[in-house]
């Protein structure tokens, strides 16, 4: 039986790739040539995918590296600035005053009379206040620069009218001197 050198390549090579055997397993195959294919593929292929594989991992792992790096950062601050009295809310979503402050450990009031104590690292943030209150004093204030400006286009108007009077009323006085004029002329013609 008369094997090919392509066929012997492959059932010494990994399988599915073809011209991956070795070049002694080829020229023995019985074709009497004694030359056998160049292998393709092979360490230069490998490495260049492991190449390209480092070069998109390597920025992703910067990234993670900076990210947690910073959120550890912001989180010891929070740690180092928590004082009694600051009103806080913890990861698991619980808002309250804190009471008591250790090292590791910070004791919450959830309400009156009713103290938690968490690890510090349980501390999402401090509470700067109800969003709801917030918008709350928002619109009032907007409602008072709203009845200001009104008050002040009120008054503009105000000023108009009396300007627009007083222009009114000197243009009467103007013509109350120009008619009383004429009526001393007339007078004067009639005594003539």
């Amino acid at each position: 039986m008369h094997t090919s050198p392509l066929f012997a390549a492959q059932q010494n090579g990994i399988p599915g790739e073809a011209g991956t055997g070795s070049p002694t397993t080829a020229s023995t195959a019985g074709d009497g040539s004694g030359s056998a294919a160049a292998p393709s593929g092979g360490m230069a292929g490998c490495m260049g995918g492991q190449s390209m594989m480092f070069i998109i991992l390597i920025p992703m792992m910067i990234f993670l590296f900076w990210s947690s790096r910073n959120a550890n950062k912001k989180q010891k601050a929070l740690e180092t600035g928590l004082k009694i009295g600051d009103r806080v809310i913890t990861k698991a979503g619980m808002a309250g005053k804190v009471t008591e402050l250790n090292e590791r450990f910070v004791k919450v009031e959830l309400a009156p009379g009713v103290g938690v104590q968490f690890l510090k690292t349980a501390i999402e943030g401090v509470d700067t206040g109800d969003p709801k209150k917030d918008e709350a004093k928002k619109d009032e204030a907007k409602k008072e620069e709203s009845k200001d400006a009104k008050k002040d286009e009120a008054s503009a108007k105000d000023a108009k009218k009396d300007e627009a009077s007083a222009k009114d009323a000197k243009k009467d006085d103007v013509e109350s001197k120009k008619d009383a004029k004429k009526d001393v002329g007339k007078k004067e013609e009639a005594r003539a």
